[in-house]
Order: structure tokens, then sequence, then C-alpha cells
């Protein structure tokens, strides 16, 4: 690879043998000893009042690690290309933490191994996201020792939307990232039936937040069709949490049977009952 890139003073550029990785952080001056030492360098614009970091690429070692990354103010070979933060160029972090990886990870393993699921699966994209993504999978092998019962299946995101679609009897635990979960959870509520079914639980060492995953959907306020099924779901899943598993059970009984008498039927269930009286039905159908 030659050539370098000049990129905005608060854009610091990362470099390991995996590849060139952003994050959204500020350079301070004088430059950091560790960037230094990886033959990086700061030179002024003249053009702006702005310092941007060129980056060329040859290779470099700091800290015993290697990286293929130099520069040497805009006198690397190859072209210079200037890049304006806002203008030429956007960009996110993805930051994953170890020790957040491996809390949500070892509860997901958790989970199975209390309603008896044989895997776990782990979506992600290491193949390309190989900082945040290879962290997920290396935290995950190493919590999967832990729970020798239960298997560690490792898929892409972009494959698993596929699998999921064609094998979804396979898939009873999925653990992932927040962007990727947004993803994997819209095509498993439609897989259920929709929205209109999906509840969800954010859920922390002592305290929870259940809530139906289509949020607070305001395009139909006040129209009362929306179906009730994913808050009252969303219940059960509180109730569950909470230890009432006997009225837990319950309520997701009187939800089955009104759904599989099909006399109440909401928009989305090709009816046209309202929001109320999908309730009232499943009241109707409590102890």
């Amino acid at each position: 690879m030659n050539g370098s890139k000049t990129i905005s003073r608060r854009d610091f550029i990362r470099t390991t043998a995996a590849g060139l990785f952003l994050a959204n952080l500020r350079f301070h001056w004088p430059l950091p000893a560790w960037a230094a030492a990886a033959g990086t360098g700061i030179h002024e614009d003249g053009a702006s009042d702005r310092y941007d970091l060129t980056i060329g690429y040859s290779p470099f070692t700091v800290d015993g690690r290697q990286g293929t990354a130099t520069a040497i103010n805009g006198t690397v070979p190859g072209p210079l290309i200037h890049l304006r933060e806002g203008d030429d160029i956007a960009l996110s972090t993805r930051i994953v933490t170890r020790a957040g990886a491996a809390r949500i990870i070892r509860r997901a393993f958790e989970y199975a191994q209390e309603f008896t699921y044989p895997t776990v699966t782990l979506v992600e994209k290491p193949n390309v996201l190989r900082a945040t993504g290879g962290l997920m999978r290396s935290v995950a092998r190493q919590v999967a020792q832990e729970f020798p019962e239960i298997e560690l299946w490792e898929t892409n995101i972009d494959a698993q939307m596929m699998w999921l679609l064609k094998n979804p009897q396979d898939y009873g635990v999925m653990v992932t990232s927040n962007m990727f979960g947004d993803i994997v959870s819209d095509l498993a509520a439609q897989l259920v039936g929709g929205l209109g079914f999906a509840s969800s639980g954010n859920i922390g060492d002592h305290f929870a937040v259940f809530e139906p995953t289509h949020g607070s959907a305001p395009k139909y306020a006040g129209q009362y069709k929306v179906n009730p099924i994913a808050m009252m779901l969303a219940a059960k899943l509180m109730l569950d949490w909470l230890g009432e598993k006997e009225m837990a059970d319950t309520l997701e009984s009187g939800i089955a049977a009104v759904i599989r008498d099909g006399d109440i039927r909401t928009y989305d269930m090709g009816g046209e009952s309202t929001t109320l009286e999908m309730a009232e039905a499943v009241v109707e159908h409590l102890p």
C-alpha cells in the first residue's frame, strides 16, 4: 500500500497488522511519545489553522505490536490526499470493551443454560470489522469454555440473515452488538408475525426495563389500531424476570388462545379489531 492520507486532528488513526482503524479522539500537543515512536508526524496546513495528521504506510513496532503505518509530514512516496471532516469524509466509531463483551456474552450463555438451549450463536462481522468483531469473537470463545454443555456458533451478520430466514428453528439464543442486534431483532420479529408480536427486555444486574421492540409508534397515536400483544408479551417477560412464572405462563396462555381462535385480529393480523378489543379478548381468556 503506497501513498499517504491527511486526516483532521480530531481523528486518531491507529494501525495494526489487521489494517487501518479510525476513532474520533483528539490529539494534544506535544505529540504523545507513543505516537512519535510510531513514526507519526503533525504538520500545519497553510490553508487552515487546524493541524492534520498525515499518515503514510511502512512497517513499525509499538509496544511489541506490529503495525504498517508511518508518517513524515507528507514526504512518504505517493500522492497526498487532504480530507476534511464534515466536507470530504464522515467517520463513526464502533467501541467494544472486553468487559462489556464478556458481560453480554456470558449472560447469553446463562440464558441458554437456564432454558436448556443447546447453542449460543455469536453474530458479528470480524472478517471486516477486525478489531471490534475480533474482540467479540475472542471473548465469546473464552466465555464458551465456562459452559462446555453449550455449543458456540459463530456467524457473520449478512449470512446469518439468510440462515435465520431459512432455518429459524436452529437458533434459540443469539448474541451480538447493538447495531447488528437491531437488524437481527427486526427479522426475528417478522418471523413470528411482525413488530406487533415482538417484545424486548433491557436487563441489568439489578434493574430491568421491558418494552415492545417497535417503540412508541407515534404515527399511530390516537388511532387505537396497534396490536397490543407485543406490550403484553413484554409484561410476560417482566413477570418471568420477577420470578412470577405462574402469572407469566397464564398471561402467555391467554394471548395464545386469542391468536388461536382468530376471532379478534388487529390490522397487522388481517383484521379490523381495535387495540382495546384485542386486550379485552386476552383478559376474557385469563382465569
